[in-house]
C-alpha cells in the first residue's frame, strides 16, 4: 500500500464504498508513515480526533457560539470543524448546553434528519420602542422596553429625520436594532442600552441586549435582564462586557416582547 492508495482508501469509506477492515488498513500505514513525515502525522491527528479538533480546542470556541458577533467572526473551517465536533461528541455537547442554560435537553448524535422543508424568510417587523421606568430609586432603576408595530403610514425619528414605517433598508437582512438609546441620562449610571435582533434562521433570532457605561465604572455587568412574551418569562445576567443573548427566538414574535432592565449602581 502507498500513501495515495491509502487516501483514496479513507475517502471511499467516508462516502460507504470501502469496508471497515480497508479503513482500519490505510489507518495503520498512515500511522506508521506519520513517524516520517510531518505532513502525514497532521493529517492522522485530524483523522483520529472528532471533528479534526480536540476537546480542548472545541472547550475555546464554544463561548464564541453563544454571541452573534463573535460567531460570525469565526474562520467557516472553523466553525465547520466546531459543528463537526460537536455532532459527534456527546460530553462536550453537553457542556455547550450547559452554557446556553439548556441542561437536560438530550442530545442527538449522528441522527438522520430529513431535507429542511423551504422556509419563506421572516422579514423584520417594523417597531417603535417605547421605554416605561418603573423604579427609580437612589441604588436600583427599573426600565421597561416594549415594542409596538410602526403603521405604514405612521413616522418615526431616525436621528436624521424622519421616515415613515413603510420604509426599510433590508428587511430580511442579517440583523436589525430594536432600540439603542440612554436609559435615563439623569440616574447615576447613565448606561446606553442597545436590543439587537441576529438573524440565524428564515423565521428565528437572537436577541442581543447590550448595555454600555459612558462612564467605565463598569456598571455594564451583573445587570439583571427580563424578556417577557406570551407566556414566557426568561431572566439573564449581563457579562463583563454588558451584554447577555437571548437564544432562537420566534421573529414573528417581536412585537410582542417586554424587556426589563434592572439597573444597581
Amino acid at each position: 500500500m502507498d500513501e495515495a492508495t491509502a487516501n483514496k482508501i479513507l475517502e471511499d469509506y467516508l462516502t460507504g464504498r470501502a469496508s471497515e477492515a480497508e479503513f482500519r488498513q490505510a489507518l495503520d500505514f498512515l500511522r506508521k508513515r506519520a513517524e516520517f513525515d510531518t505532513g502525514l502525522a497532521a493529517l492522522f491527528r485530524d483523522l483520529d480526533l472528532l471533528g479534526g479538533i480536540d476537546h480542548e480546542a472545541a472547550q475555546e470556541i464554544m463561548p464564541y457560539y453563544l454571541e452573534p458577533l463573535a460567531r460570525a467572526q469565526l474562520p467557516p473551517d472553523e466553525r465547520r470543524r466546531f459543528v463537526a465536533h460537536m455532532s459527534q461528541c456527546p460530553d462536550c455537547a453537553t457542556d455547550f448546553l450547559e452554557l446556553q442554560g439548556l441542561v437536560g435537553v438530550p442530545v442527538p448524535l449522528l441522527a438522520p434528519t430529513p431535507a429542511p422543508a423551504v422556509t419563506e424568510t421572516k422579514p423584520w417587523p417594523h417597531l417603535e420602542p417605547l421605554v416605561q421606568a418603573l423604579k427609580n430609586m437612589v441604588r436600583s432603576s427599573i426600565y421597561a422596553i416594549r415594542f409596538e408595530p410602526v403603521t405604514a403610514n405612521g413616522v418615526h425619528e431616525t436621528g436624521s429625520g424622519y421616515q415613515t414605517g413603510a420604509e426599510t433598508n433590508d428587511p430580511t437582512g442579517e440583523y436589525s436594532v430594536l432600540f439603542e438609546d440612554f436609559l435615563d441620562e439623569t440616574t447615576e449610571t447613565g448606561l446606553q442600552a442597545s436590543i439587537t435582533a441576529w438573524r440565524t434562521s428564515a423565521t428565528r433570532c437572537d436577541l442581543q441586549v447590550e448595555l454600555v457605561d459612558p462612564l467605565e465604572q463598569n456598571h455594564q455587568s451583573g445587570q439583571t435582564i427580563t424578556l417577557e412574551y406570551t407566556d414566557k418569562r426568561i431572566i439573564q445576567k449581563t457579562g463583563e462586557n454588558g451584554e447577555t443573548v437571548f437564544l432562537s427566538l420566534e421573529i414573528a414574535m417581536l412585537p410582542s416582547l417586554k424587556i426589563k432592565i434592572e439597573v444597581k449602581s
